[in-house]
């Protein structure tokens, strides 16, 4: 199978190929991220979603190529040294689909626990009853978890998610006091950065208002 046909998200398998989790299939990332999780920490966003949700904050990590995969080791260096340069020990992975990546995004993890990252968030579209069978590391590597897709049409007030159905699940309970006031809090913090393609959102928008960020 090509790389090409993996790029089809209709057509696309479980998992996109890499089943050693030697290289992930990357969008970007980006530190201080202030938006996705307490304090300040450095954003992961994998590449490659076969869900499709209508209204997706980020339709441009949908589809993965060749040239976006990038060595998981080179990733977890860039991601510690961004680390200490900040004195953080919190990172969040986003995408995409993490978990459309099982295999990269295991090693990536482990890499970062061993490299004194304490607390890691994961966003991701599937459900975490499903996730936490078939990938039991998840209670070892991840310390909390946002699941399900996103849904246009069950707009919410919490700042932590981009609509109503999804849920927040705390792996690491010792992190509790540090999760407590992001998740009941009413500032909704969104970043707006510079790329090559012009300007990037960062965070979740609450749903009608992407648009005007821009204006």
């Amino acid at each position: 199978m090509t790389d090409q046909f993996f790029a089809q998200a209709a057509d696309a398998p479980s998992a996109l190929p890499d089943p050693s989790g030697e290289t992930v299939y990357l969008g970007f990332s980006h530190a201080p991220l202030f938006s996705l999780g307490p304090g300040q920490r450095i954003g992961v966003w994998f590449k490659g979603c076969p869900l499709g949700c209508p209204g997706c904050v980020s339709p441009e990590l949908r589809t993965a190529l060749a040239e976006d995969r990038t060595e998981v080791s080179a990733l977890a260096r860039e991601i510690l040294e961004s680390a200490r340069a900040l004195g953080s020990s919190r990172v969040t992975v986003s995408g995409g689909e993490p978990f459309y990546q099982p295999e990269a995004l295991e090693k990536l993890l482990r890499l970062l626990r061993e490299g004194g990252i304490k607390d890691i968030l994961v966003y991701t579209g599937r459900k975490f009853h499903c996730l936490s069978k078939a990938y039991p590391w998840l209670f070892e590597l991840v310390s909390a978890l946002v699941d399900g897709p996103f849904e246009e049409s069950r707009p919410t007030d919490a700042i932590w998610k981009g609509s109503a159905g999804q849920k927040f699940y705390l792996v690491d309970s010792a992190l509790k006091e540090d999760y407590q006031p992001w998740l009941y809090g009413s500032e909704r913090r969104v970043q707006v950065v510079p790329c090559a393609e012009g300007l990037r959102v960062l965070g979740i928008p609450k749903i009608g208002d992407y648009g005007g960020l821009f204006h």
